[in-house]
């Protein structure tokens, strides 16, 4: 009996394995909601170690993915492209549109192949969905703990482009594999560990990068460089067909993320994550990570498939006797610049940029989309046929911001200013760090926006908690 369980063991985590979602499938399913929820998931995201980072850019809600198909978090932090397909029943159908979600949690009771929305909304949907890379761009990942003291370690990764498949931690010169918990967390015990250390951190699309993590602290951001070339696997167009559709009762599990209503596109301002490629790019060599300078925080690693947001260094603290409770904001500095762009255009490495066309009926504000072949082309109605990997031929940004490419789908009104990055002092970059516990010099860290940084105009250091402020726009800012 124990070796026939045993097999019945083996053979349940083989089929579970196997349903794992990978890139380059597609899969069908039911698409239903269970309320516009903002606490924690089963993949164990929050606001200091999720939300607030570069892969939600252009999503527009959390999902919790099906129990076949979660299996022991695996999806988890994996972004994903949906559209409703028509059929189904309810008050709130899915838009046609393609739209984009991250897995946060997991739905006990649905079926393979269906989502469960963290939305409100009626009804179950037939829905076509596939994996794609989050959005990273140029930002960090960051590491965060839980319990973890010299004999066990307990560590999640976040803002990934594609979600990690094996974590590896050095032990007297040797890594050692760790497991992966059910709650999105590397697990290792069964040695004793001294900080700094290295790990080994391999996305599923196989890169692998080495980085060495100081601290077995709190969830705190970190600020290590990482490669910015991106693994692609081949991924099938929104028409290809896959499994026929499943059904599945509504959830009652919790997802993190708060969004809009679900008829909605992806908001204007997002820029979805990197979409389907036919092109399969080499990955890069691992890329040891930077020495960090004095912190009380982890090492922020990145791998071409793994990467996350914000920043580095304060240099001074700053006490700000409103900051004990979230939401909290700092006056803003002006800093940007207000010049206007040039009518010729402008190369930019791989990315490239141009600048305002003469002819433009279409004024786009900061940060939002501007050109490309997704997001927010298709509603321009007749002029959706210009939807392509360019700017828009009517788009012209607001002035000080010109229209860069971030792929080839989403071209956005970016800042003129040659350094939007965030250095030691200065102007912090759009929805970077400007404060907080977290990745700062020991002695100068503060609950509080940093001594000698400023947001740039129309943005303002918001607190989440008091490990984090970041630089918001000001409506968002005030609203929270």
């Amino acid at each position: 009996m124990q070796a026939f369980r045993a097999v019945l063991l083996l053979l349940g985590s083989v089929l579970t394995a196997a349903q794992t979602p990978t890139f380059g499938s597609q899969y069908t399913g039911d698409g239903t909601y269970y309320g516009d929820q903002s606490g924690s998931g089963h993949c164990s995201f929050q606001f200091s170690n999720s939300f607030t980072l570069a892969w939600t850019t252009g999503v527009y809600t959390g999902v919790a993915v099906n129990e076949p198909q979660y299996g022991t978090s695996a999806p988890c932090g994996m972004c994903i492209a949906f559209w409703g397909t028509g059929p189904g029943s309810g008050a709130n159908p899915i838009s046609t549109a393609v739209q984009y979600a991250i897995a946060t949690d997991e739905c006990p009771e649905c079926l393979t192949g269906s989502l469960d929305l963290a939305q409100d909304g009626d009804g179950r949907w037939t829905i076509d969905w596939y994996p794609v890379q989050c959005d990273v761009g140029d930002s960090y990942f960051e590491y965060s703990f839980q319990g973890s003291n010299a004999e066990y370690v307990k560590m999640a990764i976040t803002n990934t482009r594609v979600p990690a498949a094996a974590v590896s931690i050095e032990v007297d010169g040797v890594y050692q594999a760790m497991t992966k918990t059910v709650d999105n967390y590397w697990l290792a015990d069964s040695s004793s560990y001294t900080f700094p250390t290295s790990v080994q951190v391999t996305s599923v699309l196989g890169d692998t990068v080495t980085d060495v993590v100081n601290v077995a602290s709190p969830s705190e951001p970190s600020a290590t460089p990482t490669p910015t070339a991106e693994s692609v696997s081949p991924i099938p167009t929104p028409t290809a067909q896959s499994a026929s559709p499943t059904t599945t009762p509504t959830s009652e599990s919790v997802s993190p993320i708060t969004t809009s209503t679900p008829e909605s596109p992806p908001p204007a301002s997002s820029t979805p994550p990197i979409p389907p490629s036919a092109e399969v790019i080499p990955s890069p060599a691992a890329v040891p990570a930077g020495t960090q300078q004095a912190s009380t925080v982890v090492a922020n690693v990145s791998s071409p498939a793994v990467h996350a947001t914000a920043p580095t260094v304060a240099v001074t603290s700053q006490v700000n006797e409103e900051a004990s409770v979230p939401g909290t904001v700092s006056s803003p500095s002006v800093n940007s610049s207000s010049s206007a762009v040039t009518a010729t255009s402008t190369p930019d490495g791989e990315t490239g940029l141009v600048s305002t066309p003469a002819n433009c009926t279409l004024s786009v504000a900061a940060l939002q989309q501007c050109g490309g072949r997704g997001g927010v082309c298709a509603n321009q109605g007749a002029n959706s046929s210009q939807c392509k990997d360019a700017e828009w031929d009517n788009a012209c940004c607001t002035s000080g911001y010109y229209c860069k490419r971030s792929q080839q789908w989403s071209w956005t009104c970016q800042r003129t200013e040659a350094n939007t990055t965030q250095t030691v002092g200065g102007v912090v970059a759009d929805y970077h760090q400007c404060g907080g516990l977290g990745n700062c010099a020991e002695s100068l860290c503060a609950d509080a926006e940093w001594a000698g940084y400023s947001c740039y105009s129309g943005f303002a250091c918001l607190r989440w908690d008091a490990y984090y402020w970041q630089c918001r726009d000001i409506p968002f800012a005030q609203a929270a």
